[in-house]
């Protein structure tokens, strides 16, 4: 966990006991539905502190503190600092806040900087900013450039300052774009004056004399033993879906998983139930619990839904979209292979990430399929860290490795990458980001009808 962390709710902590009600140091822990969650990561927003406890679950906690006066002083600190360099660095203009008509966030802070004659953009992420923001923090960082790039006004470089608890995952995607990038990590406590250490280093690019070790990319195994127990409700129920998600085969119904391998392939115990609530172990006493669940969830996860609100119909859109795809993936293209996984997991420096959709053509290229129900502004650089982890993968023959197309003759062309998702969804401002990834980067675009529920409809392919 971040130490800017610890730190706030210490600080927290201290003006208002009472949250201690709530949120537990040593380790940091919330208090969710009765029970004490162990906190992944947080981030800081003006509506409170967002705590992760697992995958997909965040939990808001409101501080009734000034969260925006915490970034004002950060912002003042940070500028400071930057002015006090020996050659000071100018700032010649600071935004902080959403720019709706520009498709800026709050979540960054963007800078015109001059040293002497050079002008040079530049690019913050409060510390509070975890990891997981990379990809928007690079979207953020593009946009900026383009904008001042089209102002007309020449800048020597797009400067980018990142939390020192960052890893090295955003380093990695420098060298796909054609901007000149300099990157920088800062030290919280450097930068308010609270520790001796450098407030800025330099990571990229690094000096020729300096050796950069970096962490492996590691690409979890696909197991193809199907455990019996799953494959008898998949003869039972032909409607469902059977799929090996992230490391365990998983019965599912337009993606919303109902039972589920107990672990990573060592055994065929299966478990099953209802998100949120706690799991069964599958057994002939258990098998008519199992049995309803089924039922009620052919009935409600359906279109045109009986019950919109439900939360069986409600639950991971995306995941409804990925069933869709999975069933018939050659509708996207049909040079794909039969061949197709979803939710392959890949791993850098304990940052662990899962690729929507992986298939290859008939001539063995591989293709990275990214799903995106809804208008997302990081879509390209989303899609572009899974097509660079496969590629780095495909590099170093580690994709058959570890079980993925077997017996299958591959290509080492670069994979391609697919974003599929409803056609009106697609963001208007996509292009201005793709026109600065270099060539090697192939994107193809897919958009569906909107009312994507109620069938796949292709409506249009382009590419970007």
């Amino acid at each position: 966990m971040a130490l800017w962390c610890v730190d706030f709710l210490k600080s927290c902590l201290e003006l208002r006991p009472e949250l201690a009600q709530r949120i537990r140091l040593d380790p940091m822990q919330v208090l969710h539905r009765g029970r004490w969650r162990k906190v992944k990561e947080c981030r800081l927003r003006a509506d409170g502190l967002h705590l992760r406890v697992s995958e997909r679950t965040w939990v808001r906690q409101p501080l009734g503190l000034d969260s925006a006066g915490v970034r004002s002083r950060f912002r003042r600190a940070f500028q400071q600092r930057l002015e006090r360099l020996r050659p000071p660095l100018k700032v010649e203009r600071l935004q902080s806040g959403t720019d709706r008509n520009r498709h800026h966030s709050a979540a960054f802070i963007r800078m015109v900087l001059r040293r002497g004659s050079r002008r040079i953009a530049a690019v913050a992420a409060y510390p509070a900013e975890s990891r997981e923001g990379e990809g928007r923090f690079l979207t953020e960082a593009v946009l900026w450039w383009h904008e001042l790039r089209a102002s007309g006004q020449a800048f020597s470089e797009l400067r980018l300052y990142s939390p020192s608890d960052w890893g090295e995952r955003l380093i990695d995607l420098f060298p796909l774009l054609k901007i000149p990038i300099v990157c920088l990590r800062y030290d919280q406590k450097a930068l308010e004056g609270a520790s001796k250490k450098p407030a800025f280093v330099r990571v990229y690019p690094s000096a020729s004399s300096a050796s950069r070790i970096s962490s492996p990319y590691v690409l979890r195994p696909f197991c193809e033993r199907v455990p019996p127990p799953l494959l008898e409700l998949r003869e039972e129920n032909p409607d469902f879906d059977l799929v090996f998600r992230s490391r365990r085969w998983e019965f599912s119904f337009l993606g919303y998983p109902l039972a589920w391998q107990c672990s990573d392939g060592a055994d065929d115990s299966v478990r099953f139930g209802m998100r949120g609530e706690s799991p069964l172990a599958l057994n002939s006493e258990t098998l008519p619990r199992l049995g309803r669940l089924i039922e009620d969830a052919r009935r409600l996860r359906s279109f045109p839904a009986p019950d919109p609100g439900c939360g069986l119909y409600r639950w991971g859109p995306e995941r409804w979209l990925e069933s869709l795809v999975l069933r018939d993936h050659r509708r996207i293209d049909r040079s794909f292979v039969e061949a197709v996984y979803c939710q392959v997991p890949t791993c850098l420096d304990e940052n662990r990430k899962v690729v929507d959709i992986l298939t290859a053509t008939r001539n063995g290229r591989l293709a990275v399929v990214e799903l995106k129900p809804e208008k997302d502004l990081g879509l390209v650089f989303q899609g572009l860290d899974y097509w660079d982890r496969v590629q780095r993968h495909l590099l170093r023959g580690e994709i058959q490795e570890a079980g993925y197309f077997p017996g299958m003759r591959m290509s080492t062309e670069a994979p391609l990458l697919y974003l599929v998702g409803p056609l009106f969804e697609f963001h208007r401002a996509l292009p201005r980001m793709v026109r600065y990834l270099k060539g090697e980067v192939e994107i193809r675009c897919v958009g569906v009808g909107l009312n994507w529920r109620a069938g796949l409809k292709i409506l249009s392919r382009f590419q970007l």
